[in-house]
């Protein structure tokens, strides 16, 4: 008999303690069988000390996978989270091990919280770094405390759980940042703004992407419209003079538009209303999104198009054909932030990446009440059209070229609300539950209906789609953006900023071609 405590690494080492255990039990048994005065009642006590023996060490078997299959996850990231310390390096140049190392850990410490009822971890992560190979190992020992098995004198079952990772090579890279600046997006989340937190987050994936003198970024900032400036750079034509683009008719400045008392919400004199789902105190009709009583505004003298446009409602989760219909320029001024389309290190005279920094900068709520809505499927939308060569971006590498270049094409989509009105024609007109609560299906759920029909246009169109739902508090949303994501691990569920942060680095290491191997 061995002593208590003694553990046992090796599943087969296992097996064949308790097959001993049970050769010995049978053949006790065969010897009571043998002597006829033997009692029935104690074989089958016997037969039954087996059986449960078998079953016990299945039990305990099957929680030791459980718990390597629940670590190996952590332990896979840790590798992953090292390895992209290696980013900011070329190549070429030995990485900074100390750093990896101290980052491996941390990681692991910090994201490590499966529960001691299921594996107790028994010793801090090890690494190690092949030269050679330019891959890193993450090594977690762990035990497994048995309960079948201490029948037997095993009381627990230790097993070691690896990772391997990859060094990232440089690739070619076409990227998207689709990012949502609606009005929500200024309220506060730990103590920062959320958009300052998005600020961050993007730029240092860009410094990052940017790095790579392979890799182009470009930035779709949405609401309920988009916004282009400046001349397509394939053509030299102004953006608002292309075919698919429909300049609105310019206005008077003398005259008045007028809006009807669409919803009871907005009363005297606070005008409470909601503005993209946050409560608010308005200082009058004329800044609630959920109008109250009818009420006139003078005209905008509009003198020449802004840029400003909607997406199509009768091509909701198509880009084919964008001249036909063209989408319809906005006839009032706003406040939009404008796309950036694909952009290198080098383009601009070598200022590409500062100028994607400045436009990541730019990017505050929209805070005119007619446009503070989410629409997230327009953010979806030109991010595919970015990706896509021809009209209305050009700037995208072919279908065929990037086959040949072995080039990725991804979308980086972050929300942090669900979707809240929908494009009710190709003219501009936009539908609100509250305004249209008869509509069956309603507009959020033809907002939503239309948005996974674009991830799956999308993926199928062979372009990676990570989602990231910043402090989403709607069960529905956060479903949406899971689904919506390429892979599993492509989906991040950010509750805080820090969240979003780490978020965004995890999402540069897994675009930089960063792989477990084993």
């Amino acid at each position: 008999m061995r002593p208590r405590g003694y553990t046992v690494s090796d599943e087969t080492a296992i097996y064949g303690r308790v097959m001993k255990y049970s050769v010995m039990t049978f053949s006790t048994m065969r010897a009571f069988l043998k002597d006829r005065a033997g009692a029935v009642a104690v074989t089958v006590a016997l037969a039954a000390v087996t059986l449960f023996v078998a079953a016990g060490v299945a039990i305990d078997m099957a929680r030791a996978y459980r718990a390597k299959h629940a670590l190996q996850y952590n332990v896979d990231q840790a590798a992953i989270a090292a390895a992209a310390v290696a980013y900011s390096e070329d190549p070429s140049v030995d990485p900074d091990i100390d750093k990896m190392e101290e980052v491996a850990a941390k990681f692991f410490s910090a994201n490590n919280a499966l529960s001691e009822d299921l594996v107790v971890v028994t010793e801090p992560p090890q690494f190690s770094y092949s030269e050679n190979t330019d891959d890193l190992i993450v090594s977690v020992p762990a035990k497994v405390e048995t309960t079948f098995l201490k029948i037997v004198d095993i009381n627990e079952i230790r097993f070691t759980v690896s990772s391997t990772a990859a060094r990232p090579k440089w690739g070619p890279l076409e990227l998207v940042l689709a990012l949502d600046r609606t009005w929500s997006m200024s309220a506060s989340l730990n103590g920062t703004p959320r958009y300052k937190t998005l600020q961050t987050a993007a730029t240092n994936l860009v410094n990052l992407i940017l790095e790579n003198p392979n890799a182009a970024v470009g930035i779709v900032p949405f609401a309920m419209y988009l916004r282009v400036d400046g001349n397509n750079p394939v053509t030299n034509k102004p953006y608002v003079d292309e075919t698919w683009f429909r300049k609105p008719d310019l206005k008077p400045s003398n005259g008045q538009m007028c809006y009807p008392s669409w919803k009871k919400g907005c009363s005297t004199p606070t005008y409470g209303c909601v503005i993209d789902g946050i409560a608010q105190t308005c200082t009058g009709p004329e800044t609630c999104t959920e109008y109250g009583p009818s009420y006139c505004v003078p005209y905008v003298n509009v003198k020449s198009a802004n840029g400003c446009f909607s997406s199509r409602a009768s091509k909701l989760d198509s880009i084919a054909s964008p001249t036909n219909p063209p989408y319809w320029g906005l006839d009032e001024i706003c406040n939009q932030t404008p796309i950036l389309d694909l952009t290198k290190s080098e383009d601009f005279g070598g200022a590409g990446l500062s100028v994607v920094q400045g436009r990541i900068a730019a990017m505050v709520p929209v805070n005119d009440p007619l446009l503070v809505e989410t629409y997230i499927g327009s953010g979806l939308e030109f991010g595919w059209h970015m990706l896509e060569p021809g009209q209305p971006l050009e700037k995208a590498t072919s279908k065929a070229d990037a086959t040949r270049l072995g080039l990725t094409k991804a979308i980086v989509l972050m929300t942090d609300g669900a979707n809240t009105v929908v494009p009710d024609s190709d003219t501009g007109w936009w539908d609100h539950d509250d305004l249209s609560p008869w509509d069956n299906p309603l507009p959020s759920q033809r907002a939503d209906n239309a948005t996974k029909s674009l991830c799956t246009n999308i993926k199928a169109a062979g372009i990676l789609i990570f989602t990231v739902a910043f402090s989403v508090n709607d069960a529905d949303a956060e479903r949406m953006l899971r689904d919506c994501a390429s892979r599993p691990e492509y989906f991040y569920n950010a509750t805080s900023s820090d969240a979003l942060l780490d978020a965004f680095e995890r999402i540069g290491a897994q675009l930089q071609s960063l792989r477990v191997k084993g």
